[in-house]
């Protein structure tokens, strides 16, 4: 099922970019997957459809590399908002 957003509906500019994530979901279990874009509200993941976990879930997500000065990146805790045949949004939870 395709759920889409017009640009007019989003309250953050989107910026197109590819970084590798590690993503936890109780019924995925830990995949590792790609972003499609990112804003300040939330993420795009390029996900297979048949794996969309439900709109309303809570996902983990946490960055594959370290930052530069070595620290591991946090685990951030999201909310399923969206499904495409692309993929699927996430909101973070703050």
């Amino acid at each position: 099922m395709d759920y889409k957003m017009s640009s007019e509906q989003r309250n953050s500019p989107r910026l197109p970019i590819k970084i590798e994530v590690e993503f936890t979901h109780t019924d995925t279990g830990v995949l590792h997957l790609f972003t499609k874009d990112l804003s300040d509200t939330g993420l795009f993941i390029k996900f297979d459809p048949e794996l969309h976990p439900p709109i309303g879930t809570i996902a983990h997500v946490r960055l594959k590399n370290n930052f530069a000065d070595g620290e591991e990146p946090p685990i951030l805790e999201m909310e399923v908002v969206r499904h495409t045949s692309h993929g699927i949004g996430l909101k973070f939870i703050l």
